[in-house]
């Protein structure tokens, strides 16, 4: 068995540590294959900061995936808010639901490319997920 050889973090530039963040976590999190995972803030980092603030994602399950496991799958890196399919479409039918224009901004990082109409129509996501075609940072 080979050694791996890991670069320190901190010697990675904030962009590429980010960029790096978010593809291990959407390969962990894709193998309990949620619906949808969306961004609901910023992907890349902010102008005019040196600082990387946790990165939001919106992750959508059939219920099976737990908060507990998303939480241990983002190492504290990355701020997972977790939504049965159910749950989430329970939120947007609420008059004033801030979520639904969070879901339309944001960048959809896992799932079917119809996945976020689905739900912002008030319908389940119909499709199974597959991941998106890029994470752009």
């Amino acid at each position: 068995m080979s050694r791996r050889q890991f670069q320190p973090v901190i010697k990675m530039p904030p962009g590429e540590r980010r960029s790096r963040q978010l593809r291990h976590f959407l390969a962990a999190v894709g193998r309990y294959r949620p619906l949808l995972v969306v961004s609901l803030g910023p992907i890349g980092r902010q102008a005019n900061s040196d600082e990387e603030p946790t990165l939001p994602l919106l992750v959508v399950t059939d219920g099976t995936l737990s908060w507990a496991t998303v939480d241990r799958l983002s190492d504290g890196e990355i701020e997972a808010t977790v939504y049965s399919q159910e749950e989430l479409l329970n939120e947007l039918r609420l008059p004033g639901s801030t979520l639904a224009e969070a879901i339309a901004k944001g960048s959809v990082l896992y799932g079917p490319p119809t996945g976020r109409l689905q739900l912002l129509a008030g319908e389940p996501i119909s499709t199974p997920a597959v991941p998106a075609e890029a994470v752009r940072t």
